[in-house]
């Protein structure tokens, strides 16, 4: 596979690529989708990718899933059956170990609980080896995915990725995003936007969150979301959330959600803090 290109590299030609453009919100009727050229401002032109995504996450219902929850762990099953079939590192897929000593005592623990959680919904997830509820939605890995397709869902984040990366999202509204509230449409991926995996806010102590997710432009079903650039922070129409880096861990593949604090959304210098780019990429502003 040849390296992806540089942005010396991409072609600045007068000529605008075309790119999809969608004005307004989801509504009950389909959405308008047109294809129009993207206007040339100072003589940078956003960068037109071919869709390409180096980032996404599977899951599956796994039978005895000895590690607990998704949302708490970074981990993944590769197997249905769960149990031992644990890595603790999906990007490696590398069997922990550990795993296999867990065995009897995850076993014991679902046999004395009639196969319920083992030590409660509270401690699940959050201690490792006390599972989750039987048969429950858990992350899987790649090669879960490729093994057992039929048994795998599979979405796209919004993730850091390097500068270049052909993953790179071009937000077609980018210019726009900088003066007003703008759809999140992607000139790079055609047919996409960033929009929320679902429809209502989680809650960790003080802190709100929506996940994120790739979405299709045409899906009725689809949540997507307009947002707004004040100079620093990413807000997103009609929500006290921003924009925000999954723990401000800064690492490729790491998630961008958003996300509302209920001491103080705004807290500078951080995964909160943003620039957006001539090229209409976004960055963190530190």
């Amino acid at each position: 596979m040849s390296a992806p290109p540089t942005y010396e590299e991409i072609d600045k030609s007068p000529t605008a690529p075309e790119a999809v453009i969608v004005e307004g919100v989801s509504v009950d009727a389909p959405i308008v989708v047109e294809s129009v050229p993207v206007p040339v401002t100072d003589g940078l032109l956003p960068p037109t990718g071919e869709g390409y995504i180096a980032h996404r996450e599977h899951t599956s219902r796994i039978l005895f899933p000895a590690a607990g929850h998704p949302d708490w762990g970074k981990g993944a099953y590769y197997h249905p059956c769960g149990f031992c079939c644990y890595i603790e590192d999906r990007r490696t897929e590398q069997c922990n170990p550990g795993t296999f000593l867990c065995f009897p005592l995850t076993l014991s623990c679902y046999i004395g609980t009639l196969c319920y959680q083992p030590c409660g919904w509270m401690a699940s997830g959050q201690i490792p080896w006390f599972g989750d509820c039987p048969c429950s939605t858990q992350r899987v890995t790649n090669s879960f995915a490729r093994d057992y397709p039929s048994l795998t869902s599979t979405t796209s984040r919004l993730v850091l990725v390097p500068k270049g990366s052909r993953s790179a999202c071009v937000f077609t509204h980018a210019r726009q995003l900088r003066t007003g509230t703008v759809p999140l449409s992607l000139a790079s991926h055609p047919g996409k936007a960033i929009g929320k995996m679902y429809d209502y806010k989680k809650y960790w102590g003080p802190i709100s969150y929506i996940e994120s997710e790739l979405v299709d432009l045409e899906d009725r079903n689809a949540h997507l979301v307009r947002a707004r650039f004040d100079g620093e922070y990413i807000w997103i129409d009609g929500e006290d959330l921003v924009f925000d880096v999954a723990f401000w861990k800064y690492e490729a593949g790491n998630s961008v959600n958003f996300v509302g604090d209920a001491n103080g959304t705004q807290k500078p210098g951080g995964g909160r803090s943003w620039t957006v780019n001539d090229d209409g990429t976004i960055a963190l502003k530190d």
